[in-house]
């Protein structure tokens, strides 16, 4: 078995112990099962990185940094939206407006819709797969990606059809932001997004960090994997960071749920960070098993905007995103009703992380240590229905015709006589007892 040690503070006590007891277990499993050299996770509770794991190199803790690979997608994802609300940009807008290499570009009929900024941010565009090909062009130039665009990418699918996974469509994203911001895309990304966030030890660069920062060196099976230099394609993949830094990110995006009338502080307003992690391009559902030896799981969803969205018939509704370069897997989790998530970082090439992360929500859920749903306030119209629903309740335990016709639409007698309600209702008295009404509750959805 793997040396687990050092095993992070168990602070969380909405997970209950005996829950995080059963997460370490999984991920030494993990750890020794894929022969990581370091892995490192973290539960995230309403924001708070609340307890970690790891374990490998280094003695790596949640401030070692990992290369995040496709996690950069929300990152890019929620700078585009901040452009949009400033109303620098719009999602409708063709690509070509922001990208001048894609002028002129068609889909792959004639009937193609124009190309638009949302078909790429929603993976709708419909450009071939481009996987693992776009692992490896992280340090593109300028020119390079120019060139690329310029050549029109080809087509699986039709653009606004289906969804096709693409990473040059996001590494034309972080063109876009470029060439709408005025700002080259990594410094658009840090100042108004990384640095009000406060997360420090997120960088481009690893000479970007504190000299004092500990940083995972990347591994293919038992080779060191180079690490991949800043450039073009940095929009799809670049980031580098940590456990504790990704704590505060998913934390950023539970906190966009409920909706509610709290102040609004941003930087990037709370009804854009729900609009990231809502639908907007529908993938087949999916007989998905959990590493060869688990179980079996329905996945039904798609993606948002640089997040996925499924929804899962124990846990409810679960956003996620992964990551994997050459010498690095990743991944975050998180349930936006109950404000959990799961963060987890391994310096192997594709380390499956997205698997551990799931897992680890559902073994909160099967410990019952989920915090509970956490819903909207009511707002004066619900009030006034669940007013309502109280008088119903009272209203065929002792009936009163003008009750009834203040409480009733038109239509309730014409779709069952009114007598005929009371008649049921009397016979339900006379078997069963006085009729109470024992809760109400505005159902938002959510489980």
């Amino acid at each position: 078995m793997a040396d687990c040690s050092p095993v992070g503070q168990a602070a969380a006590r909405e997970s209950g112990p005996a829950a995080l007891a059963a997460i370490d277990e999984l991920a030494a499993s993990f750890f020794d099962r894929y022969e990581l050299p370091a892995m490192v996770y973290g539960v995230v509770t309403d924001g708070v990185l609340s307890h970690w794991w790891g374990a490998g190199s280094r003695s790596p803790d949640p401030n070692t940094v990992f290369r995040i690979a496709s996690m950069t997608k929300s990152f890019t994802a929620a700078a585009l939206l901040m452009l949009r609300d400033e109303g620098a940009l719009g999602l409708e807008d063709e690509v070509a407006k922001w990208v001048p290499e894609l002028h002129g570009i068609s889909g792959p009929t004639i009937d193609s819709p124009p190309l638009t900024v949302r078909h790429l941010l929603t993976m709708a565009a419909g450009w071939i797969e481009d996987d693992p090909w776009a692992d490896r062009q992280l340090a593109a130039t300028a020119g390079e990606l120019g060139s690329w665009l310029a050549q029109m990418p080809r087509h699986a699918q039709g653009i606004g059809t289906h969804f096709e996974y693409s990473n040059l469509g996001y590494a034309a994203l972080g063109r876009v932001i470029a060439n709408a911001s005025g700002q080259r895309f990594q410094d658009f990304v840090s100042q108004r997004l990384l640095g009000p966030l406060e997360m420090h030890d997120t960088v481009w660069c690893i000479d970007q960090l504190k000299p004092t920062a500990t940083v995972a060196t990347g591994h293919h099976r038992t080779d060191v994997e180079t690490a991949l230099a800043d450039g073009e394609f940095a929009s799809m993949g670049g980031l580098w960071s940590t456990v504790a830094d990704l704590a505060r990110w998913v934390g950023f995006f539970t906190d966009a749920f409920p909706a509610r009338n709290d102040p609004d502080d941003g930087p990037l307003r709370r009804s854009s960070r729900r609009e990231q992690q809502q639908v907007a391009r529908c993938f087949p559902p999916v007989l998905r098993r959990l590493g060869l030896d688990g179980h079996w799981r329905l996945e039904s969803g798609g993606y948002g905007m640089g997040l996925n969205a499924v929804e899962d018939l124990g846990l409810g509704s679960v956003v996620f995103h992964g990551g994997g370069l050459p010498g690095f897997g990743s991944a975050m989790a998180w349930l936006p009703a109950r404000g959990v998530g799961i963060v987890a970082l391994a310096n192997r090439t594709y380390a499956p992380m997205i698997p551990f992360a799931t897992e680890a929500l559902e073994l909160l859920g099967r410990h019952d240590a989920l915090q509970p749903v956490r819903r909207s306030p009511a707002s004066g119209s619900e009030t006034a229905i669940l007013t309502m629903a109280d008088r119903l309740g009272a209203l065929f335990e002792s009936w009163n015709n003008a009750v009834a016709a203040e409480l009733f639409a038109m239509n309730v007698d014409l779709d069952e006589p009114l007598a005929e309600r009371v008649a049921s209702a009397e016979r339900l008295r006379a078997s069963h007892g006085g009729l109470r009404v024992q809760e109400v509750s505005v159902l938002d959805g959510e489980r």
